[in-house]
C-alpha cells in the first residue's frame, strides 16, 4: 500500500482518484491524465510526501501539456501573491465586484467598544472572512455558531475561492513560469496582478516596466496570451 505524507505528518492512503479530479479540474485531456498517471505512479513510494509528488505531477503536466498546467499551481501561486495581503485582497476585491458588489479597500472600521467588528452594524449587514488557504475544523465550527460566512479554498463547495477564480477567470501573474519573484514584484508594484490585464500590454510597455529586452517581453506575453486563449479571456 501506498501512503501520502502530509503536511502535519500524517499519513494517508494514496487515492489516484484524488489525483484524477484534481487534473481534470485543471484542465487536462482524459488521454493526458492516463499518461501523467502512469508516468507519476512509477516514482510513488510508501511514505512520499505531499509537496514531493505534488512536483512529480506538475512537472509531469508541463511536459504534456505546457499551456494548461499553471492551473494546476494555482494554489501555490496564490499564496506567492506575497505575505503582505495587499494583492490578495485586490484579487478578493475583483472577485466580488465581478459579483455585483461595490468595494473598498484598505478600510479601518472602528467599533464603539470593541476593537473587531462585533457592535459594527449601521453599515454592515453581514461578516464574510477570506483565506488563501483552507480553513481549519475549528474555524468552520465557530462560523457555523456565529454565522459568520467564510471563503477559503475549496470552501464553500463550489463556491469557493479557486471555483470564483476560474468561474471569473481572475487568474494571478504568479502562475506564469516565465515571471521571477523580482519580476511579480514588479508588476505588484505597478498594480497589474492579473494575467488577463497583462495581456493587454505590448512588448514595448511591458519591456521598459520590468526593465528587460523586448525578447524576453515577448516570452512573458506569450505564455500569458496562451493560457488567455484557452480559458477564453484574451484580449
Amino acid at each position: 500500500m501506498i501512503r501520502v505524507k502530509k503536511l502535519d505528518g500524517s499519513l494517508q492512503k494514496y487515492d489516484p482518484e484524488k489525483l484524477q479530479s484534481s487534473l481534470l479540474r485543471a484542465g487536462a485531456d482524459e488521454a493526458i491524465i492516463d499518461k501523467i498517471m502512469a508516468s507519476v505512479e512509477k516514482k510513488l513510494y510508501d511514505g512520499i510526501e505531499t509537496k514531493e509528488l505534488f512536483k512529480f505531477v506538475f512537472l509531469e503536466f508541463k511536459k504534456q501539456q505546457p499551456a494548461i498546467a499553471p492551473k494546476y499551481d494555482l494554489k501555490n501561486a496564490i499564496l506567492r501573491l506575497g505575505e503582505q495581503g495587499f494583492p490578495f485582497e485586490k484579487l478578493v476585491a475583483k472577485i466580488f465586484q465581478k459579483k455585483g458588489y461595490a468595494t473598498k479597500l484598505n478600510q479601518i472600521i472602528r467599533g464603539m467598544y470593541y476593537a473587531r467588528f462585533l457592535d459594527v452594524k449601521d453599515t454592515f449587514t453581514q461578516a464574510l472572512l477570506v483565506t488563501n488557504t483552507k480553513f481549519s475544523t475549528q474555524v468552520l465550527d465557530y462560523a457555523k455558531g456565529t454565522g459568520l460566512q467564510l471563503m477559503g479554498w475549496r470552501y464553500p463547495y463550489d463556491n469557493g475561492l479557486e471555483s470564483n477564480i476560474e468561474k471569473f477567470r481572475l487568474y494571478p501573474v504568479t502562475m506564469l513560469a516565465s515571471l521571477d519573484k523580482e519580476k511579480v514584484d514588479m508588476l505588484l508594484r505597478e498594480n497589474l496582478f492579473l494575467i488577463g490585464d497583462l495581456c493587454r500590454k505590448d512588448e514595448k510597455e511591458l519591456s521598459v516596466m520590468l526593465r528587460i529586452s523586448k525578447s524576453k517581453a515577448i516570452a512573458i506575453l506569450e505564455e500569458a496570451r496562451s493560457l488567455c486563449r484557452r480559458n477564453g479571456t484574451a484580449p
